[in-house]
């Protein structure tokens, strides 16, 4: 990227002397950083530079759900973080949602 684009993308380690791309300096990077990406020629040159993985491992994808806390820890849950707050075991109000939505 350097080398053709003269600065370094924000996402790669930076060798020391050189700047990472923004628009002030560097109108034109996003250009040739799309372009440098669709190089058949860079493609090629990047397999030879890289070096192949000691090892590969495949996860399968899978999709599950579960209520927190479950009805059979509910109690034990309220406990502990009440002792963790120093608060009284009655706890009012519901218990906070949680959703954690990770891209695809």
């Amino acid at each position: 990227m350097i080398q053709n684009c003269t600065c370094g993308h924000y996402l790669y380690p930076l060798p020391p002397g050189e700047k990472y791309c923004n628009n002030q300096e560097f109108p034109d990077w996003a250009y040739c950083y799309s372009e440098l990406r669709r190089s058949l020629d860079q493609r090629e040159s990047c397999i030879r530079m890289c070096k192949e993985s000691c090892n590969d491992t495949q996860y399968k994808m899978t999709i599950s759900m579960a209520d927190w806390p479950s009805e059979a820890s509910e109690d034990w849950i309220f406990h502990v973080l009440s002792q963790e707050r120093d608060q009284s075991t009655n706890i009012t109000g519901k218990t906070p949602e949680l959703h954690i939505h990770l891209p695809s």
